[in-house]
């Protein structure tokens, strides 16, 4: 486990930074405290849990997502008898130079049908930077000019969204249960 110093996002400018530390203490977590044999491992695994799921109620679907999106990679692949699920990428917003440097590989890949994978990694760099900036005023016109771009942003922010909606719930389940 590591030190969360991550505290409530106050304006957008910090957003990007913010979710990118988090990104970074979730990168370094053990997923799997509550396996220990260990009392006091499998405590310590609760109270970061706990706090890790308050910052990103606090901070929004971004974050949200962020949790969600590490706690699948850490519980997939061949043990769960599932596909393993990806590392989420360390948040950034991208340059104008970039964006084109996206739409153009994708444009490219969509003409070589060799390039499947490529294009297709390059539709999930998309969704996830529609996840990481779902609250933010930001909606790029080269990634949402193309259709399949498009959507995979938007599926992005709506997955951020529900990532919201499904971590309050279960928060408010556990409160009950307490």
């Amino acid at each position: 486990m590591t030190n969360m110093n991550i505290q409530h996002v106050a304006g957008h400018e910090n957003h990007i930074q913010a979710l990118a530390a988090f990104h970074n203490s979730l990168l370094k977590t053990d997923w799997y405290t509550s396996a220990s044999d260990d009392h006091s491992v499998y405590m310590q695994g609760e109270v970061y849990f706990t706090s890790m799921t308050e910052l990103a109620l606090k901070n929004g679907p971004a974050f949200a997502w962020m949790r969600e999106a590490f706690r699948a990679h850490a519980y997939s692949g061949e043990p769960w008898g599932t596909e393993k699920k990806p590392v989420p990428l360390v948040p950034s917003i991208p340059s104008h130079n970039e964006l084109i440097e996206i739409r153009s590989a994708y444009e490219l890949y969509c003409l070589l049908p060799s390039a499947q994978a490529r294009r297709q990694a390059i539709i999930e760099q998309v969704y996830q930077l529609g996840a990481h900036t779902s609250e933010l005023d930001f909606e790029p016109a080269l990634i949402t000019s193309s259709n399949d771009l498009n959507q995979a942003f938007v599926r992005g922010q709506a997955d951020a969204y529900n990532a919201l909606v499904k971590l309050v719930t279960q928060f408010q389940l556990l409160a009950t249960h307490k």
